[in-house]
């Protein structure tokens, strides 16, 4: 059986959108983080003379 071609049924679906989600959300939250660090360390350095 080919399970490329079968078809999912909903559980396995909502379970793969769960999934999405929760990548989406992590991403989301990684990217605020890594603003912040941004934010800090381009003030520090310019607090310290090097910008």
């Amino acid at each position: 059986m080919n399970y490329f071609l079968r078809l999912s049924n909903n559980r396995e679906r909502d379970g793969h959108l769960a999934r999405l989600l929760g990548v989406q959300k992590m991403h989301a939250l990684l990217q605020v983080l890594r603003d912040k660090a941004r934010l800090r360390y381009y003030r520090r350095s310019k607090e310290l003379g090097f910008l």
